[in-house]
Formats: structure tokens, C-alpha cells, sequence
């Protein structure tokens, strides 16, 4: 039962950014007045591309949080590991809420969205925290690369920039190679 749900989250890390990354790219090459420096990925979620904006990113967030789960029983087991994987959780959660609260929603819209992007690399940060202890020998390739993406999904926010796509797509860019790589690492059998 164990082995099935590694799989099963391991699974999850791989279908979370492929779900979330195609199908927003699906709705950026459906909109003709898209621009990536004048607009937010969210303009998407309204109008004719919303169906598959937000459906993107409800699957992506429900299917990271089944990933997160897995994490926090096969890897992340420490307590810097579980506040790790509940800052993650939480990232995945304001992606749902993204797809559930587009910005027609209203101010809640901009919320949600502010806490995935602050959440995904906060997350990784503490998760690379969380490997310092048990082994760090074995864990300094994940610790180097965990940070390296974390900071590349944090400091595209903070450059000047002409509308939040292109920081936006950086971001999510940086979280899914995460997802990628840890998904590999929960189809191993040490953890």
C-alpha cells in the first residue's frame, strides 16, 4: 500500500505542471490579444479562455496537493519537513483557489493569487531548510537546486517589469521543475 502511494504522488508531481503549464498555454495561445508584457496570466480566467484557465489551475492544485501529501509522509517527515510541506499545501490550495476565484471574483482574486506566489517559493526555502539536517552530503544537490528555484520563483517579482505575466510565468516555470524533480525523487525507494 505504501509503494502505491508513492507512485500515486509521485505521479501527481509529474500531472500537476503539465496540467497547469499546458493548459495555460492553451488558453495564452487562444486569446489573440494576449500580451505578456501588458497583461496577467489571469486576464486569462475571464471571458471565452476561462473554462480552460481555470480548469488548469484547479487540476494542477488538487493534483499538488495529493503530491504535497506524499512529500510529507515519504520525505519531508521532520518538523521543519511538515511546516515544509504545509507552506506547499497552502501554495497548492491558493492555486485552486485562483481557478475558483478569477478576477471577476473581485479582491479576493488578487489575495489568493499574492499567496500562491509568495507560498511556492517560501515553501521550497524551508523545504531546503528541512534537508539540511538529516543528511546533508546526500541532500546538497536538492538543497543547491531546491534554492536555486526558489529563487528564481521569488525574484522575478522584485525587477520592474510591464504587466505580472512574465514574473508569473518564471514562477510556476521554477515550481514545476521542483515538482519534476521530487516527483522522481518519491519514485526512489530511500526517499
Amino acid at each position: 500500500m505504501s509503494a502505491a502511494l508513492r507512485r500515486a504522488s509521485a505521479a501527481s508531481g509529474f500531472f500537476a505542471p503539465v496540467a497547469g503549464l499546458s493548459m495555460v498555454l492553451l488558453a495564452v495561445y487562444s486569446a489573440p490579444w494576449f500580451s505578456w508584457t501588458g497583461n496577467a496570466l489571469s486576464d486569462l480566467g475571464v471571458g471565452d479562455t476561462a473554462p480552460i484557465f481555470n480548469a488548469g489551475l484547479i487540476v494542477a492544485g488538487f493534483t499538488g496537493i495529493i503530491f504535497a501529501l506524499g512529500l510529507g509522509r515519504f520525505i519531508f517527515t521532520s518538523k521543519v519537513g511538515r511546516a515544509g510541506t504545509i507552506a506547499l499545501l497552502f501554495s497548492c490550495i491558493s492555486l485552486v483557489s485562483i481557478g475558483v476565484f478569477p478576477e471577476s471574483a473581485g479582491r479576493i482574486h488578487y489575495w489568493v493569487s499574492v499567496a500562491f506566489f509568495v507560498s511556492l517559493p517560501v515553501s521550497m526555502f524551508i523545504l531546503a531548510g528541512a534537508m539540511v539536517i538529516p543528511d546533508l552530503g546526500r541532500n546538497l544537490p536538492y538543497i543547491l537546486l531546491t534554492v536555486t528555484l526558489a529563487v528564481v520563483a521569488a525574484v522575478p517579482w522584485g525587477l520592474p517589469h510591464d504587466g505580472v505575466a512574465i514574473p508569473e510565468i518564471i514562477s510556476s516555470v521554477a515550481g514545476s521543475a521542483w515538482f519534476f524533480v521530487f516527483g522522481s525523487r518519491l519514485l526512489g525507494s530511500t526517499g
